[in-house]
């Protein structure tokens, strides 16, 4: 039996987090009210949960693997939305999104169909190094893409530089600015009528470097995305199509039923009718986008193999070429098993907690290196694939965030629909 033990929380009021001796420096932000503060925000729970309840037998590990198995189901699928499908419609017919083209409109998407969208995207773009434009609230901007077997999803987002350029904009706010840039990025993220509006007087700067919120947002996004480019043998044993490839299954083997001959004319199904069933349909609808991913993962996995088999890696140079691609295919697998989502999920969640606040800025920044690499403590966006420090970030964030308390898969879905929405997404998820 789990034993806990009971730490009384000391109730804050919201005049000590956003007091009048706070120095805000933008004039829309001392407007803020106690409506800004997010669910995270443990004094949004205290008068209804005035004890909280830790767990003495809290295992990060174990629930670092729950993370991993939520945030596969959550992501790793393809979006069904009308206006989702016909982006990628439009882009494989070069229509949108190429250089001669007008970019693709992210205008009133949730942050998880952003994801899905720039998953599929990435995976449609026509070469390795290729470039999409994008606009979002009348700011444009680009993904230049430089896939390789090792990272298929590798991109730059333009307008934002490297992640210590972040750190060192965010570096000059003091700590509870801070925490109001992180409640502005996340009211954004977490509005679902509409989703994702505007951020008033987005830009925040030093030294002539400019910072949009808005494309903070975005590039925290795309960093999902880039890790959900995987093989053929992951795309075809995640729940997601093992599921709608069991329900295709049988609506063939009616189909194959409906279409032999058979004397008994009262007793044969009739093809036609199946074929204008609705939900014959609406499954079709589903399956073919599907089918035509994983026919181009096969296609893009034949070209980066035979890339990387004729780069140079002063990393494995004096490797034989089948342990060149093990070496290689290994550093993919512990980028790509990485619940990045957890991290942003953490980020926001102490970035935003009065009580145990951790500064926006920490989770940008890296502190050492190791051949090559930088990495640090927070931040799960940088260090050497192999080196563990990606993976060790993510540990700390989450249980920094969730307080040793151990969470279910449920609980952890709900913490995902939080910060990136897409609830309609969900059809058919369960971690039964």
């Amino acid at each position: 039996m789990k034993k806990y033990f009971t730490t009384i929380i000391s109730i804050l009021i919201f005049k000590n987090i956003c007091s009048s001796d706070i120095k805000i420096e933008n004039e829309e932000l001392s407007n803020l009210t106690s409506k800004h503060l997010n669910s995270f925000d443990m004094t949004s729970i205290e008068k209804v949960l005035p004890h909280e309840e830790i767990d003495l037998n809290y295992d990060s590990d174990t629930e670092y693997k729950s993370h991993q198995t939520v945030s596969e189901r959550f992501f790793r699928r393809l979006s069904s939305k009308p206006e989702v499908r016909n982006i990628i419609d439009q882009f494989k017919k070069g229509e949108i999104g190429i250089i001669s083209s007008p970019p693709i409109c992210l205008d009133n998407l949730s942050s998880r169909t952003r994801i899905l969208l720039f998953r599929e995207l990435t995976t449609f773009a026509p070469k390795s190094t290729s470039t999409i434009f994008f606009v979002f609230h009348e700011c444009e901007f680009s993904f230049a893409f430089q896939k390789t077997l090792r990272q298929p999803g590798s991109a730059i987002l333009s307008k934002i530089d490297r992640y210590e350029d972040v750190y060192q904009v965010l570096d000059i706010y003091t700590l509870d600015y801070q925490q109001q840039i992180a409640i502005k990025l996340w009211e954004a993220r977490s509005s679902k009528k509409p989703y994702h509006p505007e951020i008033p007087y987005p830009n925040i700067a030093k030294d002539g470097k400019i910072l949009n919120l808005e494309l903070l947002n975005i590039l925290l996004d795309f960093e999902v995305a880039r890790r959900l480019q995987g093989d053929t043998k992951t795309e075809k044993s995640n729940n997601y199509y093992k599921k709608l490839e069991i329900i295709v299954s049988k609506w063939r083997d009616l189909k194959k039923e409906a279409e032999k001959k058979d004397e008994n004319l009262e007793k044969k199904i009739n093809s036609e009718e199946i074929l204008a069933n609705s939900e014959y349909q609406s499954i079709r609808a589903r399956w073919n986008p599907v089918a035509g991913f994983i026919n181009k993962i096969i296609e893009n996995e034949a070209i980066y193999e035979k890339e990387a088999k004729e780069s140079s890696d002063v990393r494995c140079s004096d490797y034989t070429e089948k342990d060149k691609m093990r070496y290689i295919r290994d550093d993919r697998n512990l980028l790509d098993e990485l619940p990045i989502a957890t991290a942003i999920t953490g980020i926001f969640k102490i970035s935003t907690d009065s009580q145990n606040l951790i500064a926006l800025k920490d989770f940008f920044h890296a502190t050492g290196s190791d051949r090559g690499y930088r990495h640090g403590e927070l931040n799960a966006f940088e260090g050497r694939p192999n080196g563990g420090y990606r993976k060790k970030a993510i540990h700390t964030v989450l249980v920094k965030a969730n307080k040793k308390q151990q969470k279910t898969k449920e609980q952890i879905h709900q913490d995902y629909l939080n910060i990136f929405g897409g609830v309609s997404e969900s059809e058919g998820e369960s971690y039964d």
